[in-house]
């Protein structure tokens, strides 16, 4: 029992970056990323608890080029408002070192904890720190000269969210099939095209696809052509195409990023399909089968919210839930690697 305990841990370790990822994706759309404007890993725990807290935190904001250029006239309300959401994903990523190490140390103590397993978990440990400073190291990148933050370093910091929750759950389903063996099943030989389809195309794609998904959020690419399938009315915008060199408009014209981003959902959702389609042979394992059926419905739910968030101009409930099914569509792709991996 105390084993299973271990499995549970991880997998609120898992719950715990699905929600820091979640309220990351809120702190954007409500433009409150660049509303603390330094970086206390440790005093930053504390909140303003008085008016003077407030006035100084209020007066360092007004220094930085969002208030000077976006929020010019805004007052002491409105910037406790933005605070509000920077404050709450800093304070959830402080809390996953807390999930991490404090139970950690219990099971270690009790010697539940092999020594491997106790490598694994510092070194994911120190990943969450460098993901913090990732993340600070993104949002300086808005305190300079513009009201904004650096598209790649939002999509690097994204990106190592998701190879952390990646890491933990990994350990997660490692522990849970150790004593779940109802959930395994050996792979047949049906099943080799399959693993080469999931490996060397869709997961590939699902990783292309959350960083353009990034590269949208940092370029506020969303804001602009709301209308499906076609953008007002063309298939390709004529400004899609205008850098010179022409592949700088995949990673730095908010046209083209937007454009991309459309179109591989639609491919990544046939290339599901085509694999959940695959799978339903008799010889397929039957948790394929399970997971593939799953993954198909997390593909599906996605694009319909990406499209519905696209056409109500960004409706934060309906981001956000594009956002969480997008870590939910992940994380099942991670149980299918390391199904496949089992075999």
């Amino acid at each position: 029992m105390q084993q299973k305990h271990i499995t549970y841990w991880l997998l609120t370790i898992c719950g715990f970056i699905v929600a820091m990822i979640v309220i990351g994706g809120i702190t954007r759309l409500t433009l409150s990323g660049l509303s603390i404007v330094e970086w206390s890993p440790f005093a930053g725990i504390i909140p303003p608890l008085n008016s003077e807290a407030w006035n100084k935190l209020f007066e360092k904001y007004k220094l930085f080029p969002q208030y000077q250029k976006t929020f010019p006239n805004l007052s002491l309300a409105e910037f406790k408002n933005i605070f509000f959401w920077e404050y709450l994903h800093r304070f959830v990523a402080r809390s996953i070192g807390f999930v991490i190490l404090i139970p950690g140390l219990l099971f270690w103590r009790k010697g539940l904890l092999s020594q491997e397993l106790t490598k694994r978990i510092l070194f994911g440990l120190i990943l969450g720190g460098f993901q913090g400073a990732l993340g600070w190291f993104m949002v300086k990148s808005g305190l300079v000269d513009r009201p904004s933050v650096s598209h790649f370093r939002l999509a690097a910091h994204l990106l190592l969210a998701f190879l952390i929750l990646a890491y933990f759950l990994w350990l997660a389903l490692d522990r849970l099939e150790s004593h779940m063996p109802h959930l395994k099943s050996k792979l047949s030989h049906a099943d080799l095209s399959l693993q080469s389809l999931f490996l060397f195309f869709i997961f590939p794609l699902l990783i292309l696809q959350i960083t353009y998904g990034a590269f949208v959020a940092g370029l506020k690419a969303g804001y602009f052509y709301n209308t499906f399938p076609k953008m007002n009315g063309e298939w390709l915008p004529q400004n899609a195409l205008y850098l010179d060199p022409l592949f700088k408009n995949w990673f730095e014209n908010a046209v083209t990023i937007q454009w991309t981003h459309r179109w591989l959902g639609i491919c990544l959702l046939l290339a599901i399909g085509f694999f959940w389609l695959r799978s339903q042979s008799a010889t397929t394992s039957r948790s394929i089968v399970k997971l593939s059926t799953i993954f198909l419905g997390l593909a599906l739910s996605q694009v319909g919210l990406g499209i519905s968030t696209l056409l109500t101009h960004n409706n934060i409930f309906l981001a956000s839930s594009h956002q969480l099914v997008g870590c939910l569509l992940f994380a099942c792709s991670i149980w299918i690697l390391h199904r496949i991996k089992a075999s």
